[in-house]
């Protein structure tokens, strides 16, 4: 005759909790975790070793003393990161899947400010929503793209779409999207931008649209704009001399109907006219011909920018298609 296997009935005991060093707000949310019955979940059997392995370098010491007076995101509190797990569990109903999302939270925070914002702001609509973390556009009438490599916020930033990207497609949900509003002409790209922006196409791994100056309507003059989640918005609606600059004249606002009127305007204005540069992880085949040629980046950017063809796409995606899903 068969055993059945018993299983343990786990319980939340608030004494031991608060002999740990928990909070009495999340003491009080573990309690509600069990009331809701998400304990009685069985975890998966390696739960302990994959999450050591995924926080094992959170919560080290640090040891640059200055970086952590300077920067208060360098260092995780554990009840921060428990905090997460407890807060995607209703979402995700895996442990181990919440475990993961709460460790790659943690790294964003780690970073500094904007990407600790960046993950919080925008994880648990990913994994509820199934749909991009983030969504940017940006324009280089307003922007240089050799901010991304020289200043640290924005080197800040670009890590951060990295990391959520990572997890993301690892759970099957769409990679963030960048949609970069070209210039009118590639002789007012200078050389460092242009490397910049070969770095960029060819290191990013956010999918990446294009569009020509004369397709971005409003949007080529007055816009970068970050959209985290579905209620929080970065935004730059004026020309800044420097990376500096622009940092200072940025907004940062949550609202909800806000988010949805731009997400809206940006899919039907801008993504019908936008040309796939970059999708999964992918390069588009013109764009691969023109990094074999000598002038490299340069020469994809003014095939768009001059609007000569690049419908040559062997994965069968049609030209704007997947923007549509931004």
């Amino acid at each position: 005759m068969k055993k059945e296997k018993v299983k343990t009935r786990r319980h939340v005991d608030p004494a031991e909790l608060r002999e740990l060093g928990f909070a009495e707000g999340l003491i009080e949310e573990a309690i509600l975790r069990e009331r809701r019955g998400l304990l009685a979940m069985e975890p998966p059997p390696d739960l302990v070793e994959r999450t050591i392995q995924a926080c094992a370098d959170l919560f080290r010491p640090e040891t640059n003393e200055e970086a952590v007076e300077e920067n208060g995101f360098l260092q995780v509190e554990p009840s921060s990161y428990f905090s997460t797990v407890f807060h995607l569990l209703p979402v995700v109903r895996d442990l181990s899947l919440a475990f993961r999302a709460a460790a790659t939270v943690a790294q964003c925070q780690k970073l500094g400010e904007w990407a600790a914002r960046f993950a919080a702001d925008s994880m648990h609509f990913a994994l509820s929503e199934r749909r991009r973390p983030l969504i940017a556009l940006e324009s280089h009438m307003l922007t240089s793209p050799s901010w991304w490599d020289e200043n640290p916020e924005f080197e800040e930033m670009k890590a951060a779409f990295h990391t959520l990207n990572e997890f993301v497609s690892s759970t099957g949900i769409e990679r963030s999207a960048r949609i970069i509003v070209l210039r009118p002409n590639i002789s007012e790209y200078d050389q460092h931008e242009i490397r910049a922006i070969e770095a960029l196409t060819r290191e990013g791994s956010s999918d990446l649209w294009w569009v020509t100056f004369a397709n971005a309507a409003k949007y080529s003059q007055e816009s970068f704009v970050v959209i985290i989640g579905n209620e929080n918005v970065l935004r730059l609606r004026s020309k800044s001399k420097s990376a500096a600059e622009a940092l200072e004249a940025m907004e940062y606002s949550q609202n909800e109907e806000l988010v949805s009127e731009l997400r809206q305007r940006i899919t039907n204005e801008i993504c019908p006219n936008a040309i796939p540069i970059k999708i999964g992880g992918q390069l588009e085949p013109f764009v691969l011909q023109a990094l074999r040629e000598p002038q490299g980046i340069r020469s994809a950017l003014k095939r768009v920018i001059e609007g000569r063809n690049t419908e040559v796409h062997s994965s069968g995606r049609s030209r704007g298609s997947s923007a549509q899903h931004a």
